[in-house]
């Protein structure tokens, strides 16, 4: 299994956000974005690392059934986009979703449905397998920040996989985003810690880059 490589270091990634969100521009709530200008504010292959790469779908093989937490209906959300990349040929993949909300309240409103959703169980089931969730810290930046890692496994065509996700939310102004990145196989905790931390710095610098190219 190949560990989360990026181009983007622990020391000075807080530092760099933070700078970020100090100079974004003040969009307001009349500002429509277009799809286009969400799409272009998302992560790049090359801002991940080498190795990374742009792919289709997010490699589960089809939907999936899960049972056990809250649920929650988004609403409010003007434009959305997203972008799935995958380490080479492995089973290491991250996903990026931005979300710009018609106003303000309304993405600090999902933010809460969401982090009450995943706070409302200690686990849960993905058709059939069962799967685990743990808050773990995340960095002061932002309206809004959470991380949960999920651990569990996955039916695949060479049989059931285990899979760790780390999810990370961050609110700025009108806008979501929401990285999950995922690394397959057996692990080890001190390969999780490492890879928690690579989770954290994607969700920084994906925090970042919508910072600086749509505003608040």
């Amino acid at each position: 299994m190949r560990r989360l490589r990026l181009a983007v270091t622990s020391v000075s990634i807080v530092a760099v956000v933070a700078a970020a969100l100090l100079v974004a521009g003040p969009a307001s709530a009349a500002t429509a974005l277009t799809r286009t200008q969400v799409k272009h504010a998302l992560l790049t292959a090359s801002q991940l690392g080498d190795g990374w790469q742009v792919t289709t779908g997010s490699g589960s093989g089809g939907t999936s059934e899960v049972q056990g937490c809250e649920d929650f209906e988004t609403v409010g959300v003007r434009v959305e986009a997203e972008r799935t990349f995958r380490y080479g040929s492995t089973t290491s993949l991250v996903q990026e979703t931005v979300q710009s909300f018609r106003t303000t309240d309304g993405a600090r409103t999902d933010f809460r449905k969401g982090v009450r959703q995943l706070s409302s169980c200690s686990s849960f089931s993905i058709n059939g397998q069962d799967w685990t969730i743990a808050r773990l810290p995340m960095p002061t930046v932002a309206d809004r920040r959470v991380m949960f890692q999920l651990s569990g496994a996955v039916e695949t065509a060479s049989g059931t996989v285990p899979l760790t996700v780390f999810v990370a939310v961050t609110v700025w102004g009108h806008h979501e985003i929401v990285t999950s990145a995922a690394i397959g196989g057996v692990t080890t905790a001190a390969v999780r810690r490492e890879s928690a931390e690579g989770a954290r710095r994607i969700a920084l610098a994906a925090t970042a880059k919508v910072a600086k190219r749509l505003g608040r």
